[in-house]
């Protein structure tokens, strides 16, 4: 009898250790989900701790008799399977980098696993939008941040003399600058071309204002009635005799001319600065009318905003 119990005692320990043996595996994969991030040219992998110039490699423990397979949503991330790993390896670009993708793991119908997989773009510049710079050298966005695949070096260079551009203390971003426009007229086109190694050159239109002088209403002909009290520009009849003065000049030097005694000037200063002006002409007593005239607008070395004047017998 103690035979027996011994001999039943021993089958129940097999049949346990058995038991444990065919307990199936659970599925792991090593390193567990990770964001991967390929350099522009899809030799390095970073996947959190920092670069590695080698394939992003994952093993994968797979249970008793199972199957399984990976799969990519994008066709730049390329997949080389074996037996229980998997290595993700990416095409290299110059410049944008491709939109995300995802890398997914099933058995059957299941996904047991996903990573996403991104790509630095070789050069990027933020912000890309066309810079004007104004008369006195002020720009909205004179500032700009730049990434490059790997931190590598970059360059940023003008192409004309009155745009200066320098590399901050960061190293990741670089400044505009020019000086005020002085001249009648503006500055050449310039663009500022940012380069790092074999990356496509990204490159940022930049302009300067040129000085501005407009007056409104605007027109060349001025021709009063015979009183004096009203008149018409280019043909068409003023509501007012009032005419505004713009320029873009800081500190400009306003003159207002007329070359005929008849025609009466007045002018509206706003700050020492003229804004604007009023014209009125005496009555015509004349036979058969007044001479014909000009009013002369200047501002600084602008070209003059010349009217003919005239007046109806």
């Amino acid at each position: 009898m103690k035979h027996i119990k011994i001999l039943a005692a021993l089958t129940l320990l097999l049949a346990a250790s058995c038991s444990r043996d065919e307990e199936p595996q659970i599925w792991k994969i090593t390193p567990d989900f990770t964001p991967v991030l390929f350099s522009a040219d899809g030799l390095s992998v970073s996947q959190g701790n920092g670069w590695r110039d080698e394939p992003a490699t994952f093993t994968v423990t797979v249970p008793k008799n199972e199957t399984w397979d990976v799969t990519s949503t994008r066709s730049w991330v390329h997949i080389a399977k074996t037996a229980n790993t998997f290595t993700l390896s990416a095409d290299p670009v110059d410049l944008v980098a491709p939109e995300r993708a995802g890398v997914s793991i099933k058995s059957g119908e299941n996904i047991l696993w996903s990573a996403v997989v991104e790509q630095e773009a070789a050069l990027s510049v933020y912000p890309l939008n066309p810079v004007v710079f104004s008369l006195q050298g002020i720009a909205g966005n004179k500032i700009f941040r730049v990434h490059a695949s790997r931190n590598r070096e970059w360059d940023a260079v003008s192409s004309q003399s009155w745009l200066s551009v320098s590399k901050n203390a960061d190293e990741s971003t670089f400044s505009l600058s020019a000086a005020a426009n002085t001249s009648a007229t503006a500055p050449p086109p310039a663009t500022v071309t940012v380069s790092s190694g074999t990356a496509t050159p990204i490159v940022i239109d930049v302009t300067q204002e040129r000085p501005v002088l407009t007056v409104t209403p605007a027109g060349t002909s001025l021709v009063f009635s015979a009183d004096g009290e009203s008149a018409k520009l280019d043909g068409e009849p003023l509501n007012s005799l009032f005419f505004e003065i713009y320029t873009n000049i800081k500190e400009p030097t306003v003159s207002i001319t007329s070359s005929q005694y008849w025609v009466h000037i007045g002018t509206v200063d706003v700050n020492d600065v003229v804004v604007g002006f009023w014209v009125s002409a005496s009555p015509n007593t004349f036979f058969p009318w007044h001479l014909a005239g000009t009013i002369t607008i200047t501002v600084n070395n602008l070209p003059p905003v010349i009217m003919h004047v005239s007046q109806l017998p």
